[in-house]
């Protein structure tokens, strides 16, 4: 017997009629970026997450390197991460100018080993980006520790989460 792991057309199903109503607005609006329902769902996201503010990216991409921007990542920095990743992870970072800085990951979950992490930072480490996989969130508490322990900042990419 074959089981799909996912439904698509099942969970498309119950809301086909509302997605689709406001595919039509958005199109008959002509804003495909900037529009209404652009700074609706920004405004969703941060009541939804209680952020003061909420920026919309076209992809994953886009949202990496933005972040890495606004914490002022640069040339001449490293970024310690993952290399169990897609690749946007490697180039959003070499992309600011910057070095990542692969730290291997967990067999039990495949996410980046927090006990490797520490080893990694070096004084031009600016930055921990860690990418939540399968559904499995990284150990956050140490990650976290780890990073502050250190003044630096961490980015957590959810887009395989």
């Amino acid at each position: 017997m074959n089981i799909p792991p996912i439904n698509l057309k099942a969970q498309f199903k119950g809301v086909k009629k509302d997605i689709l109503k406001g595919i039509r607005e958005i199109l008959d609006e002509q804003k495909l970026i900037l529009g209404q329902y652009c700074l609706k769902l920004e405004e969703q996201v941060a009541s939804m997450t209680g952020a003061a503010q909420t920026i919309s990216c076209a992809n994953g991409t886009d949202a990496l390197i933005l972040s890495l921007m606004a914490l002022g990542v640069g040339n001449g920095d490293e970024v310690v991460t993952t290399p169990y990743t897609f690749f946007s992870t490697a180039s959003s970072v070499a992309l600011t100018g910057a070095r990542p800085v692969f730290v291997d990951v967990q067999e039990s979950d495949m996410n980046i080993d927090p006990g490797l992490i520490e080893k990694a930072i070096t004084p031009k480490t600016k930055a921990i980006l860690v990418v939540h996989l399968f559904g499995k969130i990284c150990d956050m508490k140490m990650i976290s520790a780890i990073a502050e322990k250190h003044k630096i900042l961490v980015i957590e990419d959810m887009a395989q989460a």
